[in-house]
């Protein structure tokens, strides 16, 4: 259940970061897209995906200015920070309690 809700997290954070950082609908959107398209591009994709996206989002809305665009992305690329630090937290309780039972089994 843990990785079930690290995982949605990890999809929704791009989006919701681009938003706190003062983003419209279009940064949020392409936030989202940019993890999805990442995927496809190893990890630098992974992490520059929400990046990009959030900054051609804004830009293509209204025009917006390229330093808003870039606070945006930036705020996208938290996420992914944010994120990463959510599973490695989760994975590190995991392995916690992996090995406890182990070692009652052998003990």
């Amino acid at each position: 259940m843990v990785t079930v809700i690290v995982t949605v997290l990890d999809y929704i954070l791009p989006g919701y970061f681009s938003k706190v950082f003062g983003g419209t609908r279009a940064g949020v959107i392409g936030a989202t897209v940019g993890v999805f398209v990442g995927l496809f591009f190893g990890p630098a994709g992974i992490i520059l995906g929400p990046f990009f996206g959030a900054v051609i989002g804004e830009l293509l809305h209204e025009k917006q200015e390229l330093g808003k665009a870039l606070k945006v992305g930036i705020g996208s690329l938290i996420s992914f920070i944010v994120g990463s630090g959510i599973k490695i937290i989760a994975s590190g309780f995991m392995l916690f309690y992996i090995w406890r039972d182990v070692w009652n089994m052998i003990a």
